[in-house]
């Protein structure tokens, strides 16, 4: 991609894809300088809508296979809803919970005081459906915030929500 800047009477021709090596190559140079061994270098937009340019994926598969198990699932649950790749990761995060749901629920079960097992088990359900549609950016926090983004009507966004 070459990307033409006008400056003066003269016109720079820019290549991006020798712009970002250099900046790689740089950032790579300097922390070796630093003495660190072999370093990752990651280039990222900080900009919202241009997440999944560069290297962010690359970024995302690294620390999600990097980081330990339990760091790993609270930077899964906090990514960005920004790909269909994300949001099956999440998917399958969460679906790995369910046998500690199950495990809370039997265990309450197991405690011989009427009414108490339904109890606890229509608030464990509860529970994780709000943790649900927090992670997926269901909920009404992030619904409104989406909506106020995309100057569109929060029942606009609830309309086309669907679920399997």
């Amino acid at each position: 991609m070459r990307i033409c800047m006008p400056r003066g009477n003269k016109r720079r021709r820019y290549n991006e894809e020798n712009i970002l090596r250099e900046i790689r190559d740089n950032c790579i140079e300097c922390l070796e300088k630093g003495e660190i061994k072999e370093p990752k270098v990651f280039l990222i937009s900080c900009l919202n809508d241009e997440l999944h340019k560069y290297d962010f994926q690359k970024l995302q598969d690294t620390l999600i296979h990097e980081l330990p198990d339990h760091k790993k699932h609270a930077f899964l649950l906090s990514l960005p809803n920004i790909s269909k790749q994300i949001i099956e990761k999440k998917c399958m995060a969460l679906k790995k919970e369910i046998w500690m749901l199950a495990l809370a629920s039997a265990g309450v079960a197991a405690i011989p005081i009427p009414g108490l097992s339904v109890f606890c088990d229509v608030a464990i359900l509860i529970t994780a459906l709000k943790n649900y549609l927090k992670a997926f950016g269901l909920n009404e926090r992030s619904l409104e915030n989406l909506a106020k983004k995309f100057g569109k009507n929060v029942n606009d966004l609830r309309s086309v929500i669907t679920s399997p």
